[in-house]
């Protein structure tokens, strides 16, 4: 899956250039990476206390970052990213994460990755956070393909997803999609046009960070 954002600053109706989108979703079966819970997770993931007496998740699937990633708009306000079809899992439509980091927070590092204010407190500054969805039909051609066939987890339809209706009562939360080939597993192509105000800043809590050492878990999962 090729998937495409153009992001337009709402008060100026124009692009919105160098702008640090990061988006993450699940694997086939319904599993992220760089977190742990009791449905998603390994046997690898254990607790920890650090000298400050905070409860840390580390090693197994914690230390993994897999369809996780960060890319910087273009002057036309586009970011494009190479990735999958995300799964889905119990009690959520299938669904991709996204996050714009606020423009006046963000420090880009040599090794190309970013950092931002308060990271002390596990805590980030973003203009916008959302999530888009899927056409219902064509999720319904990508379950019935491996890997996607072999998650048993329950797949809920998008008019029960509470996220989803949420967004749809002021956006249409839902990617436009076209097909690559004659059959699905030769990929498909998604975009969307998302207008945000990048004079917006607002704190968010961070589950998990990544250091040299791998990752670090600091809060339960919200899906």
């Amino acid at each position: 899956m090729v998937l495409e954002m153009q992001f337009i600053n709402t008060r100026t109706c124009t692009p919105i250039e160098d702008l640090y989108l990061e988006v993450w979703q699940a694997n086939a079966t319904g599993c992220y990476s760089g977190v742990a819970s009791v449905d998603n997770g390994d046997s690898l993931t254990t607790l920890e206390v650090d000298e400050k007496g905070v409860k840390q998740m580390t090693g197994g699937i914690v230390n993994e970052s897999w369809l996780r990633g960060a890319q910087r708009t273009d002057a036309a306000g586009v970011v494009r990213f190479k990735s999958v079809v995300p799964g889905w899992y119990t009690g959520r439509a299938t669904h991709i994460h996204l996050m714009a980091h606020d423009p006046k927070s963000v420090e880009r590092l040599p090794n190309n990755t970013v950092a931002t204010e308060s990271t002390d407190n596990h805590i980030i500054r973003a203009s916008h956070v959302g999530q888009v969805f899927f056409d219902a039909s064509l999720l319904n051609k990508v379950a019935k393909t491996h890997p996607y066939s072999s998650n048993t987890q329950w797949r809920i339809r998008n008019e029960e997803d509470a996220v989803l209706m949420q967004e749809g009562e002021t956006s249409d939360p839902v990617l436009q999609y076209v097909m690559l080939g004659n059959k699905i597993e030769d990929g498909i192509f998604s975009w969307m046009t998302i207008g945000i105000d990048p004079e917006v800043s607002t704190e968010v809590k961070v589950a998990a960070s990544w250091f040299e050492s791998g990752g670090r878990m600091w809060r339960k999962l919200w899906h």
